[in-house]
C-alpha cells in the first residue's frame, strides 16, 4: 500500500507484510550468516513505540503597534475552522468576558446586544478555561458578539469545591477543596517544592494565587523560591498545590502539565448552534499573549488561522521515483547475464551461412561469480506462485495475533545485512581494490567461517563485518527511540539502503519464467491486497493490514495521557514496520513521511524482470543467430541501440506503466483521504501493459507458454548448440498444427 503517513492522520497507513516472506526467502537463499548474532538481536526485542502528541493544527498571529509573535494553539470539534493562511482571515480585536461572567459559564441569553464597539468588524474574545464546559464558553461568547474564542489553561481551573461539605457545615477549607488530581494535573517527578500556607488564599482564588504559582523566582512564584532547582526541571514553570500538608505549616506543590488539549463538544448541547471559531493555548502561551495585549490595549490585534498543509507533498513524488528507480534497477541487472555477451565477441564471430551456431561464452560467464549467481537464481513454478500467496496471508494473520514485531525487526535488520553486503558494501570495496592497485590482496583468502560454505576473502569479510555493523547500529535506533524516523536522519536514509538492497537482490534472484506464472502471481496478491485492506476489517473486527503494518495499530489511550506517560498501556504502536522506502515530509509541521512498502516493488518488479531478459534475449539472439537483415547488414552497436526502440520491446513500456500504476495509487489517496492497495492500481497498469505489447506484436502465446527467447538466449549463454533463426524463435501465437513445436536446443 503507498500511503502519506503524519501525526495526526493515522488512517492512512503502510502495510508492509507482504515481503516478509521474500525476505525470509531471499535471505535463506543467499546466506545463513544471521545466526552469529542472534543473541545482539535478541537483547533489542524490547521496544517503546508510544502516540505522537496532540499536534497545535491553529496558530495565532499577535500585532500592536511595536510587537508582533505568533502562537500555535489546538482546535474544537465544534463550532467553525478558520481558513488555512493568516492571509485569508481576518484581523480581530481581543476582549475579555464581563467582570460578573469572567469564566462565561453564566448562561447570557440571546437577548443580549453587543456591549462593544459596533463599528468594529470582529472581536475575538479571551477567556479561561474552569467551571464549565469548553462548548458551553464558546456559545456564551458568541451570543456576546464576538466571531472567535481563546481559551487559555489556568491553575485555578484545575481547582473545585466540594458543595456538598460546605452545606454540611464543613468550614475548614483543607477538607472541602477538590484538589487538583496527581498524573492528570500534575506530576511530582517533574519537580516538586513546599508553599508556606499562610500565603495561600483558600479556598484557592485563581487571580490571587495564579501569579505566586507561576514564572520563575524573580516573578514571584512560591515554588521557585523554596526549591531553587524548581524551574529547572519544570517545563512549564507553574505548579499545583496537592492537597499535602508537609512539615506543618506547609502546603506540598508539585510541578503542572501545561499542554495543548483538544476542544471537545459538551454531550448535552444538542440543539445549541456555534458558530464561532474556538482555539486552545497553554498557560506560558497565554502568559505572553495577555502580556502583549496589556502593554498595547489599544493597537492589539489577532488574527486566528489554521496552520496551512499541502496534501501534495514533494516527498509523493520523492517516494515514487525511489520506487521505480529500485524496482527498475533490479530488473535491469536480472538480465546481465544476456547482456554481458560481448559485443566484440559477436562481431569477430558473425555467423555463417549455415543455420547452426555454436557461441563459446564470453569472460565473464566463465568466472567463479557468475557461476555462484547462476546457482542462485530460482526460476518460480506455478506451485511456488500460489504457495507464496497463502504464506504470505498466514504470515499476515499470525503477526496479527502474535504480534512478534520486535522479532520481525530483528530477523529483517540482519537479513538486510546480508543483501547491502553483494549489492553495495563488497562490490564498492572490489571497485576501490581495483582502482587502488590492490585486488590481488583483497581477493586472497582471509578467514573460515563455520557453516558459511567455504573460506571468505578480505573483501568478503571486511564487507561482512560492516554490513552486520551498520544494520545492528539500525536496530539499536529502532529499539532505543520512539519515533526513530522522525528523530534520526541516519537511521530512514539507512533504512531506504536496506530495503532497496532487499528490493534488488530479490528481483535479480528471482525470476519468473512466463507470463502464465507472472499473471498467477500478480493478480492474486492483487485480490490479496484488496481483502486485507478493504475486506479484513469484516472478519477479524479489526484491520489486520491496519494493525500489522502500524506494529499492533495506532494507540488505543487517551492521546493527552500518551503524551504524558509515553510507557502506559496502550501508547505504544502506531510506528509502521521496517520492511518499506521512506521519505519525510519536509516542511510540513505535522511531521510523518511517504512511504513504499517493499512488496509493492518487489512483486512487480518480477514482472518487470521478465520484460528486460525478453528484450535483452531478443537483442542476443539477433547478434547470434542467423538473421540477416540485421546481423548481415547492421553493425553489433546498432542493433543495441535500433532494438530498443522497436515495437517489440517490453521494458520500457512496463517500466512506464509501473510508474503510472504507482502515481494512480498516491492520486487516489489523496482523493479519498485513505490508504490504498498499491497492487490494485499497479496489476493492471503494468500486467495490461504486457498483455497489449504481447498481442500487438503475436507473441502472446509463447510467452504465456514458454518463451522461446529465453531457451534459446540461455542456450547461447551455456555453450550449447542453437539450431533456431530468429523468425523461428519469434513464434506466432497461435503454433503450428501439422509439426510439433520446434526445441531450440540440440
Amino acid at each position: 500500500t503507498i500511503i502519506q503517513v503524519n501525526k495526526i492522520k493515522a488512517n492512512r497507513v503502510k502495510k508492509t507484510s507482504r515481503i516478509l516472506p521474500m525476505m525470509i526467502t531471499t535471505t535463506t537463499m543467499i546466506q545463513r550468516r544471521s545466526f552469529l548474532l542472534l543473541p545482539f538481536a535478541f537483547y533489542l526485542l524490547f521496544s517503546i513505540q508510544p502516540s505522537s502528541a496532540i499536534l497545535p493544527t491553529a496558530a495565532i498571529d499577535f500585532r500592536s503597534g511595536s510587537n508582533s509573535f505568533t502562537l500555535f494553539a489546538s482546535q474544537a470539534s465544534f463550532g467553525t475552522w478558520p481558513k488555512e493562511g493568516a492571509g485569508n482571515n481576518e484581523e480581530m480585536i481581543p476582549m475579555f468576558p464581563p467582570e460578573d461572567n469572567s469564566l462565561l459559564c453564566s448562561v447570557v441569553g440571546e437577548e443580549v446586544k453587543k456591549e462593544f464597539d459596533p463599528n468594529a468588524n470582529k472581536y475575538a474574545m479571551i477567556v479561561p478555561r474552569g467551571t464549565c464546559t469548553f462548548e458551553r464558553k464558546a456559545l456564551n461568547a458568541q451570543r456576546l458578539g464576538a466571531s472567535s474564542i481563546i481559551i487559555y489553561g489556568s491553575l485555578g481551573a484545575m481547582y473545585s469545591v466540594n458543595e456538598t461539605l460546605v452545606h454540611e457545615g464543613v468550614s475548614d477549607p483543607l477538607k472541602y477543596t477538590i484538589w487538583p488530581a496527581d498524573k492528570h494535573d500534575y506530576e511530582c517527578d517533574n519537580g516538586e517544592s513546599k508553599v508556606p500556607i499562610s500565603s495561600v488564599s483558600l479556598p484557592y482564588n485563581s487571580r490571587k494565587d495564579d501569579p505566586i504559582f507561576s514564572g520563575i523566582a524573580s516573578d514571584g512564584n512560591e515554588c521557585a523560591i523554596n526549591d531553587s532547582q524548581f524551574t529547572e526541571t519544570c517545563a512549564s514553570e507553574r505548579c499545583l498545590l496537592t492537597g499535602e500538608i508537609v512539615g506543618g505549616n506547609y502546603l506540598q506543590a508539585c510541578c503542572a502539565w501545561d499542554l495543548h488539549v483538544w476542544l471537545y463538544s459538551d454531550p448535552y448541547f444538542v440543539n445549541a448552534e456555534v458558530s464561532v471559531q474556538a482555539v486552545f493555548i497553554t498557560m506560558k502561551q497565554a502568559a505572553e499573549l495577555l502580556g502583549a495585549i496589556y502593554a498595547d490595549k489599544q493597537n492589539a490585534r489577532v488574527t486566528l488561522y489554521r496552520r496551512p498543509t499541502s496534501n501534495s507533498h514533494i516527498s509523493s513524488i520523492v517516494i515514487v521515483l525511489m520506487g521505480v528507480a529500485v524496482a527498475t534497477c533490479g530488473a535491469y541487472m536480472s538480465s546481465s547475464e544476456y547482456r554481458n555477451v560481448h559485443c566484440d565477441h559477436l562481431e569477430r564471430n558473425k555467423p555463417s551461412s549455415s543455420s547452426r551456431r555454436n557461441l563459446s561464452p564470453s569472460p565473464a560467464q566463465n568466472s567463479p561469480a557468475a557461476d555462484n549467481q547462476e546457482d542462485d537464481r530460482l526460476d518460480v513454478t506455478m506451485g511456488m506462485a500460489c504457495g507464496f500467496v497463502v504464506i504470505s496471508s498466514l504470515t499476515l494473520i499470525l503477526l496479527f495475533y502474535l504480534k512478534i514485531y520486535g522479532i520481525v525487526k530483528a530477523f529483517y535488520a540482519f537479513g538486510c545485512a546480508s543483501a547491502i553486503m553483494q549489492v553495495l558494501v563488497l562490490p564498492l570495496v572490489l571497485y576501490l581494490a581495483r582502482i587502488t592497485g590492490s585486488k590481488s590482496y583483497w581477493d586472497s583468502t582471509y578467514v573460515s567461517i563455520p557453516f558459511e560454505g567455504g573460506p571468505l576473502s578480505r573483501a568478503e569479510f571486511f564487507s561482512l563485518l560492516a554490513s552486520y555493523a551498520w544494520c545492528s547500529y539500525w536496530l539499536y535506533l529502532a529499539f532505543s527511540l520512539r519515533h526513530p524516523s522522525d528523530e534520526s536522519t541516519f537511521f530512514w536514509i539507512s533504512q531506504d539502503i536496506m530495503g532497496a538492497s532487499m528490493c534488488i537482490l530479490f528481483v535479480t534472484l528471482i525470476r519468473v519464467p512466463n507470463l502464465s506464472i507472472a499473471s498467477v502471481l500478480l493478480w492474486a496478491l492483487f485480490f490479496y491486497d484488496i481483502f486485507f485492506v478493504f475486506i479484513s476489517p469484516y472478519i477479524f473486527e479489526s484491520s489486520v493490514m491496519l494493525t500489522v503494518a502500524t506494529s499492533g495499530g495506532p494507540p488505543t489511550a487517551d492521546p493527552l495521557l500518551c503524551e504524558k506517560y509515553p510507557d502506559t498501556n496502550g501508547c505504544q504502536g502506531g510506528d509502521p514496520l521496517p520492511m518499506l522506502l521512506t521519505f519525510p515530509r519536509i516542511g510540513d509541521y505535522r511531521g510523518g513521511s511517504s512511504m513504499l512498502g517493499l512488496g509493492d516493488i518487489v512483486i512487480p518488479g518480477l514482472l518487470l524482470s521478465f520484460a528486460s531478459r525478453i528484450d535483452e534475449a531478443k537483442k542476443l539472439i539477433a547478434r547470434s543467430v542467423k538473421r540477416p537483415q540485421y546481423v548481415n547488414t547492421l553493425s553489433c552497436e546498432d542493433i543495441n541501440a535500433k532494438s530498443c526502440l522497436n515495437c517489440r520491446s517490453y521494458f520500457i513500456p512496463v517500466c512506464i506503466a509501473y510508474a503510472a500504476g504507482l502515481m494512480a495509487a498516491n492520486f487516489a489517496v489523496y482523493l479519498m483521504n485513505t490508504g490504498q492497495p498499491a497492487l490494485l492500481y499497479i496489476v493492471p497498469f503494468t500486467l495490461g501493459t504486457v498483455y497489449a505489447i504481447s498481442l500487438r506484436n503475436h507473441e502472446f502465446y509463447t510467452l504465456w507458454i514458454e518463451p522461446k527467447f529465453l531457451t534459446t538466449a540461455d542456450a547461447i549463454i551455456q555453450d550449447k548448440p542453437v539450431s533456431l533463426s530468429y523468425e523461428e524463435v519469434s513464434m506466432q501465437e497461435t503454433p503450428p498444427h501439422d509439426d510439433p513445436p520446434l526445441n531450440p536446443i540440440t
